[in-house]
């Protein structure tokens, strides 16, 4: 160093002024700043004072964090003071903000924003606001110590779905924002599409605007699992196997209920009725003893005749020609891409009659009228007085399974075993197709129906019959009590959404 420090000697300082030494005081602001100097033979003492020969020149530089450092030269001819005031720095806040058209607001006393950015001196404290349509607004205090760009991203509004049950499968959907688990982010105003499924349920989709943060429960109801129609315009579904919900259309007796797509379609002898949702009805230009869903198409039977549904919806029909002299129709289904029809002939007893088109059909009599016809595990089972018969994939050898002394209807499968539905509170089982049926009897009534389904995993055989009679069970043998669902007699019963 150019400078000797003996602020610890006073008696060489005063020695030094008698010598002809002159003193420089520099005065400076902000008190704190550090003061450096330079000069030949000067001597310091403390942080502001310097000692030199007369007219020795002098170079300090006076600095401080947030100042600009002074620097300058002074010629000591005398002992001397000298202030030195140093100018706060110019720093520059800049916001960049998402989304990026968001309006910002920079806020400094004395102090004018340019844009996004504002200049102040150093260490001054700005209060920065950004807004946006649809967003929240975000307010901070910032002190500004550097030139320095903040980005500033405004929050959407959440919406967070909570779905009973709580494990169903949620979707929510808006354009250009993404889901994480069930919530989104969205700003306000924003349509959300809601979806929400589970097997069991029936699906739940809604469109949501949101407009703030929110929480929402949505309970799934159970899909309707099974419907049955019957007599005097009665039609009952239940989705828990236990209660049911009636509705009365019309007061026609309804032979058939078929359901497929969302679809269901009931028919009787003079007309046919359709929904979608198995409360609301409307009539279609249909009529049947039986019907069934299959390849994309309802097709119904009554008399000689067919009626196939010729859209989507259920709502159009054709009517066949008559299809074979001095028959008469019963009941259709469908299975392994056939068609089988049964029915009775008066000239040669029952038959069946098989199609892969619906259109072309080739006809076997066989010696029993049959009833009703199902598919069932890659036969079609067909009831009749005390036979059962069995038409092994609708084009095999027909053969008939001897269960004397009752009528047999419509059949299902479930729990490895085949259930038949009988006369005067008889129900059949067997294994396979091969085995003898095992008579059984629930109450005295008929039982014009039965099907089965899983409902949440529980197994629900149901059966249905006179009088409004039901009766079910877990494992197509032990059978509950009878009890009625109404009085009017049930003649048929489908699981649906299966």
């Amino acid at each position: 160093m150019s400078y000797i420090d003996l602020f610890s000697s006073t008696n060489m300082f005063y020695s030094l002024e008698a010598k002809g030494y002159k003193r420089l005081i520099l005065n400076v602001t902000p008190s704190d700043a550090t003061i450096s100097f330079t000069a030949t033979g000067g001597i310091k003492q403390g942080n502001n004072v310097i000692l030199v020969p007369t007219g020795t020149s002098v170079t300090y530089s006076v600095s401080a964090a947030g100042y600009i450092t002074e620097t300058d030269s002074v010629t000591v001819s005398d002992n001397m003071a000298q202030n030195v005031e140093l100018i706060l720095e110019n720093v520059t806040l800049t916001v960049s903000p998402t989304p990026s058209n968001a309006t910002v607001i920079l806020v400094a006393d004395g102090y004018t924003q340019s844009g996004n950015s504002i200049t102040v001196d150093y260490g001054v404290e700005v209060e920065c606001t950004v807004s946006s349509e649809g967003y929240q607004s975000q307010t901070n205090s910032i002190r500004v110590t550097s030139d320095q760009t903040i980005s500033v991203v405004l929050s959407g509004y959440t919406l967070t779905v909570n779905p009973v049950p709580a494990d169903a499968n949620v979707i929510l959907a808006a354009t250009g924002y993404v889901q994480k688990d069930n919530t989104i982010t969205v700003p306000a105003g924003t349509e959300v599409r809601i979806g929400i499924s589970k097997s069991g349920y029936e699906t739940f989709s809604e469109r949501y605007t949101v407009t703030q943060t929110e929480s929402i429960p949505i309970t799934l109801v159970q899909e309707i699992a099974f419907i049955m129609v019957g007599d005097n315009g009665q039609i009952a579904y239940t989705r828990n196997g236990s209660s049911w919900t009636t509705v009365t259309v019309g007061s026609d007796t309804w032979n058939s209920v078929a359901w497929g797509e969302g679809t269901y379609v009931a028919v009787g002898d003079s007309t046919a009725i359709i929904s979608t949702n198995a409360n609301s009805w409307s009539t279609v230009n249909a009529k049947g003893k039986g019907i069934i869903y299959g390849n994309d198409e309802f097709i119904a039977v009554l008399g000689d005749k067919t009626y196939t549904s010729t859209d989507e919806t259920g709502e159009e029909w054709d009517v066949s020609p008559s299809l074979a002299e001095n028959t008469e129709f019963t009941d259709i289904s469908y299975g392994s891409s056939k068609y089988v029809i049964v029915g009775s002939s008066s000239t040669a007893g029952g038959f069946y009659s098989y199609s892969s088109n619906g259109t072309t059909w080739s006809t076997t009599y066989v010696t029993m009228t049959p009833t009703k016809v199902n598919y069932v595990q890659g036969n079609f089972i067909t009831g009749g007085s005390s036979y059962i018969g069995v038409i092994p994939e609708g084009a095999g050898q027909f053969y008939r399974k001897n269960a004397s002394g009752k009528i047999w209807y419509n059949a299902t499968y479930g729990n490895n075993l085949h259930v038949v539905s009988g006369s005067a509170g008889a129900l059949a089982k067997f294994e396979s197709a091969n085995s003898s049926p095992i008579k059984m009897t629930v109450g005295s009534k008929a039982w014009y129906g039965v099907s089965y389904r899983e409902i949440l995993g529980v197994k629900y055989f149901i059966a249905v019959g006179e009088d409004g009679y039901i009766t079910t069970s877990a494992d197509g043998s032990t059978w509950t009590t009878p009890v009625q669902v109404g009085t009017s007699t049930w003649r048929d019963i489908v699981a649906v959404n299966v």
